[in-house]
Order: C-alpha cells, then structure tokens, then sequence
C-alpha cells in the first residue's frame, strides 16, 4: 500500500485541522502586507528562484514556501538553521562538525548535498564536494529579507546536486524597497553575542545595500557521560596501552565547541549592471573522530565571493542576463585529541569561476520560454593532511599541474497556456564534466623531509553528456483552487571529493583491479500538489514519490597481499525510494491573531537493504505558529516535532561471535521544541527589543551519530533552553 492505515488516520487529524506557513504580517517599511492582500492577489506573489526571473507562486511547477523578514522578525529565530528548521518537511542534523538538513526522508552522506543553496540568486555549490554546507552562507539572520523555498527535482534551472530543489536567501531587497537600515546588538545563553548593521543608498542609476555582522558563542556544555556509554567512557578515559586516550574524567563539551565569525557582504546596481560581493572569515571548533580535551579541534576559514553580471530588457519580449562568479576559499585545520603530544593539521584551498548567461523569452502571450549556458571551473584544489598517529603523514591530494575541472551545461525551458485554466511546462538539462588528473602522495615512514613519497595518479575521464528532464501540468479551476501535476529528475555527478577519495584506495596494490569509475546519482520525483485560498484561510496538500537510484555506498572486498584485511571501495550501490504526504494551512480568523499548522508523513525504503530502516530519516514532522500582534508589540509561540532515527547501518561492522552487519549507534527518541518571541517596536525613534527563547521546556534533543564521531554511541546532544535578547534601531 502507498501508505499505511496509521498514516492515513494521522493524516486525515492534520489535514482537517491543519493550518500552514505563510507570509504573514507587514513590515513597516516597505514590503507589502501580504495577508491583507485579496485571493487574486497571494495566487500573484513572485519569486526568482524556481525559473531566474519572476514567477507567480500559482505558475511554478514545484511546492513553494516564502519566509518573509516579518515572519522572522514576528518569531524571532536565532540564525538560519533555526528558520530552516520551521520550514516543513525540512529537519536537522548536529554532528558537532557542521549542521545538515534533510529533506522529505533523506539526509545525504556529507554535508547538505540534496540541494541547491543560493544567496541572491547566485549559487553556494561548493565545486569540490558537490554540497551546500550552510556554513558557507555566513550570512546573519537580521540580513535576511526573504527565504525562497522550492521543492521537487532542481536540476534542469541549477544543475548537479539539486535533488530536492533549491534554497534562495536574499539579503538584498533594500536595493529594490524602501527597507529600513538597521543597528543591532544581541547577547544570550552560551555567551553568544552579535553586533549587525545594514547601511543601503538608493539614487537614480545607483542602489547599494552593505550587511556587516561579528558574532561569537561558546556552543554548549554537555558531559560526554550523557552521549557515551559508561563502559565506552570507561575505556577512553583509561591509558593508550589499555586502549584509552587517558580523557579526564567528568569532561564535558564546554569551551570545545565555541564559533565566531566576521561577515562583510555588499550589493548594487548600477543602470543594467549588478554586483554582490562578499568576504567572511569563522573560527569553528568542532569533534572530529576522536574526543577533544585540551584546545578543542579548530578550523579557520576564510571565503571570498563575487558575482557581476548586466541584466537587460532587450525589448519587451525579451530579456538578457548574464554573470561572471568567482569563489575563493581557505581552511586550516588543528586537530586536537587527548593523547599525550598528540598533533595534526589540514589544509585545503580552491578556486572556481564560472559564467553563465540566461535569456527569458515571451515569443507569443501564451508561450514563456527559458534558455541558458553555463561554465563552471574548479582551477585549483589542493589538500594536505598530517596527522601521523593514525598514519597520515604529508598525506597530500591536488588537481594535477594545468588541470581544471570544468562543468559544462545549458538548459531550456517551457511553459505555454492552450487554454487560460491550464499551463503545460517542459523543460530539460544537458551537462558534462571535462576530464581532470588527480594526483595523490603519502609518506609512508613519517618524516617529513623523505622525498620518498608514495604516488598514484587518476584521470577521470570526460564524462558523457547527461540529460535531467522535467514536466508538469498546472490547472486553475479558479482563484482559490490550483492543482499541480510535477514529475521531474536531477543528477548529482561525482564530485572531485569523492573521486578524491575513491582514488586513494589505489594506494593498497591489489584495489587497481576494482577500482571502477564513479557514475551519477539520479532521483526522479513525482509530486501532486494542491492549493485553496481564501480570505481568512490557506491551505496546501502534497503527494510525493522519490526514487533515487546509483546513490554512492561503501563496499568492502578482501587483501590478498595484507594477509586477511579488507579493502573499502565507494561504489554506485544504493537504491532509495520515499513515498510521503505533507498538509500545510494557514488561518487568521481573527484580526492581528495568525495561526498555522504542518504535518508530513514519510516513508523512506532502502531497497538493496529492504529488511533494515533507513537512517537519519524521521516518519513524522510537525510544525506549528501562533502569533498575536496589537499596534507596536507583538507575542509569537513556535513548534516542531521531528520523530525518532535511526543511526546509520554498516553492513561490515563486526560484532562479537563474528557476524557482521550492525548501527554504529543508538536510535534516538522524537522531540518535540517549543520556542516563544517577544518583540517590541518603535519604542523611540525606531528602537526596538526582541526576546527569543527556543527549546522553552527545555526538552533533551538527540541527533543520531554520524561516521564522524561513533563514539558518541548515544548520539549528539542539541541545545537545552535557551535565550538571545536583540536591541536594535531602524532608521
């Protein structure tokens, strides 16, 4: 059955008293109000993201959520992966290295790889993993206008990696409204602290809007007792010859999981030019393997990001983008574990640029077309890890001398009305990757000055040409009742990362032989989505199915040459499908009172592995939104449910009596956050106060363990109760 009778019942609860997430009050400057608009009119609202120029929400083929800078302000998030967490069928994932987020069931093997994140259009794709970590993004939550979320397969408009679709978070409205520049201080629980300021001019032919931010927290402070079994802790707080890392006893994680961070980004236009550039530099402490017990493992960053481009409105059926991107990033690692003289370092650096050029065309009034080019090249890449306890030493990887890796593609895309009711979309994506050397080295005695290195070298060769299509059907019965049809695929190609890592298998002697070039992973999607509106009362209903196939696995083959080990390969090996349901509804059925409710229900199988759950992927999430506003001062209560997970499944762990097969962690219960707002404006001359706490009953939230750090058996432990005040001014 596509569902089961439980879910149906839960179901039918949530779609009868369901209410959703929607764009609710005004702001004072500027942005319109949108529930005081008419039904005609929240059909009409735009967003860029889903087709790179303006499109109706009731037009676009795919579900569609908006948060506004009034629902952030009116809830008062913290940061950015606070407001993704409210966004339905969205969940997160604190492995104490970086945060990742899933999407209707699947979480991927590294960091936020099934989607596309965009600051103001312009793509976060980190070109040498594939992913879009959202460290990346940097960007402070009082510099957002505007989140653009778009589900269903990407793709065709954004290329590799846009499974589940695409994130766009724009910080620069104040070019185009009469937004407020803003002044703000916040301090709270975990010493976190934030100064913020938002300066934007707006003349005639120039409009500039600058966001600068400094923040710091000292993360959270928990007994490693609470995430290690107590005969686990026993053993690592014993000697190395006991097989111990000799970890104080009572350690905790406070002062080892501390960030900061500085953030510098600037945006205009001048006539039919655009820029947005940006600098940011964090310091991120973080658990990596092994537990930390002196400095705290450290990594510093620094990225450097820009994009210009010239946007022209050739004639009126017509229009002409184009824009060159360049990204520069650096990191340092220094890595700390409790062994005495224990040392270790990484460092990577890279660059790409990249050009892409659209045209949007409107040949007749019923035919809207899109077509685009683009060329992405990842120039450089270099990564050197030495960490000699475990063997690493000048363990070295790098595109070879006079290589790059360069993406090609070009897309179209279609949309034409034969009747008023009734729009017909199609569109497709081809993409190739040129062919690249890698090279890789290791020094196998330890010392650093031994010219005798250990080399292997890798040609990926070009890849072929590979199209992702996609289709839908759009039917307006009338102003308050759409109903879309969707069914579209995306790809995500072999990044450099990955290719990096299956080549290092080449350094075993009998792993040539097996060592097979990486293929794709594909995802089709197909999706049927309903939207009523009303005066007082929205609502959305979507059935969805994912299958995704060729997804990157591990496999393990046995050494002759090593006397009885095995060899670890990544291969295409898994096979994934999701079927789920998702009701949202929104209502304000008394003025200046706003309510809103969202359930999901999904059911992810594992078919290589039909008899074993699949990890990181909850059954259930809820949302919900209660808010109350009376002239200047508003009151806002928040929630969401995300349901128990599983931690991940090694089919090669070996367990006592020597079987194999087994979760390299606990499951971890459901939890249920409760989070409450308080914001006052206008207090003297635009001053305003907002006091946010999150996690208000201070429940115990738990993320099953990654890779990363298995030892943390009990899985990672999430922020207690805690709270951040903000005065700021507008002017």
């Amino acid at each position: 059955m596509f569902f089961s009778k439980r879910a149906f019942v839960i179901i039918r609860i949530v779609c009868i008293t369901a209410v959703c997430l929607s764009t609710a009050s005004a702001q004072e400057h500027g942005s319109p109000d949108y529930w005081d608009m008419s039904l005609e009119d929240l059909l009409e609202v735009k967003i860029v993201t889903a087709g790179k120029t303006e499109q109706k929400v009731a037009d676009i083929p795919a579900s569609v959520v908006v948060i506004t800078r009034q629902d952030i302000e009116r809830n008062g998030y913290q940061t950015l992966y606070e407001a993704l967490s409210h966004i339905p069928g969205i969940y997160m994932i604190d492995n104490y290295v970086d945060k990742t987020f899933g999407m209707r069931g699947f979480v991927s093997s590294s960091l936020s790889e099934n989607f596309i994140l965009l600051v103001n259009g312009v793509s976060q794709l980190n070109n040498v993993s594939y992913s879009s970590p959202l460290f990346r993004v940097f960007a402070p939550i009082e510099s957002v206008d505007r989140i653009e979320v778009v589900r269903g397969p990407m793709s065709v408009m954004y290329g590799s990696g846009a499974f589940f679709g695409a994130i766009n978070i724009i910080t620069n409205r104040a070019l185009d409204e009469n937004e407020s520049e803003i002044l703000s201080a916040s301090y709270g629980s975990m010493t976190t602290h934030r100064v913020f300021f938002r300066a934007a001019e707006n003349n005639e032919d120039l409009n500039i809007c600058v966001n600068a931010s400094t923040f710091h927290t000292d993360g959270i402070d928990e007994p490693y007792s609470k995430m290690i079994p107590a005969d686990s802790l026993e053993i690592l707080e014993g000697p190395l010859e006991a097989g111990g890392i000799n970890l104080p006893k009572g350690q905790t994680t406070g002062g080892f999981l501390e960030k900061s961070s500085r953030y510098f980004n600037v945006s205009g236009k001048f006539q039919e030019y655009y820029f947005d550039l940006t600098y940011h530099e964090s310091f991120n402490e973080t658990y990596q393997n092994v537990p930390a017990s002196k400095d705290g493992t450290d990594t510093r960053e620094k990225l450097t990001g820009g994009v210009v481009g010239y946007r022209r409105e050739v004639s009126g059926n017509m229009t002409l983008d184009g824009k060159v991107v360049y990204v520069g990033n650096q990191v340092y690692t220094n890595f700390d574990a409790a062994f005495d003289d224990f040392y270790g370092t990484e460092e990577a650096d890279n660059m790409m640029i990249g050009a892409e050029l659209n045209s949007f065309l409107r040949p007749t009034p019923t035919l809207d077309v899109s077509l685009g080019i683009s060329y992405h090249s990842l120039v450089s890449a270099r990564n050197r890890t030495h960490v000699p306890l475990v063997g690493l030493n000048n363990y070295r990887f790098f595109l070879a001398d006079g290589d790059d890796m360069v993406n090609r593609a070009g897309f179209v895309q279609a949309v034409y009305a034969p009747i008023p009711k009734i729009k017909l979309v199609g569109g497709f994506r081809m993409e190739q990757i040129s062919e690249y050397r890698l090279h890789a080295e290791k020094n196998n005695d330890g010392s650093p000055f031994n010219p005798d290195f250990q080399k292997i070298d890798l040609t990926i060769e070009e890849s072929e040409w590979e199209a992702t299509p996609r289709f839908a059907l759009i039917y307006a019965k009338n102003a308050h009742q759409v109903v879309k049809l969707l069914y579209g695929e995306a790809l995500k190609q072999p990044s450099y990362s990955k290719n990096i890592e299956h080549m290092t298998t080449l350094f075993d002697p009998d792993a040539e032989e097996s060592v097979k070039p990486l293929k794709s992973e594909n995802i089709s999607a197909l999706e049927i989505n309903f939207l009523l509106s009303y005066p007082k009362f929205n609502s959305s209903l979507s059935l969805f199915r994912n299958s995704l196939k060729n997804l990157i696995t591990k496999t393990l083959e046995f050494s002759p040459s090593t006397d009885g080990t095995f060899i670890i390969y990544i291969v295409n090996g898994g096979e994934l499908e999701t079927v789920g349901i998702e009701a949202t509804a929104s209502t304000e059925f008394i003025d200046n009172f706003y309510m809103s409710l969202s359930g999901t229900y999904q059911k992810t199988d594992d078919k290589k592995q039909e008899n074993i759950d699949v990890a990181y992927s909850p059954k259930f999430l809820g949302y919900f939104d209660l808010s109350y506003r009376y002239r200047w001062a508003s009151l806002a209560l928040t929630g969401n449910y995300v349901d128990e997970m599983e931690s991940y499944y090694d089919p090669y762990f070996e367990n006592e009596g020597g079987t194999t097969g087994n979760r390299i962690g606990d499951k971890v219960d459901g939890y249920f956050l409760l989070g409450t707002n308080m914001r006052i404006d206008g207090i003297y001359k635009g001053i305003y106060l907002n006091v946010r706490c999150s996690n208000l009953l201070d429940q115990e939230i738990r993320y099953p363990v990654s890779s990363d750090n298995n030892y943390l058996l009990k899985g990672t432990l999430g922020k207690s109760r805690s709270v951040l005040a903000i005065v700021g001014m507008k002017f």
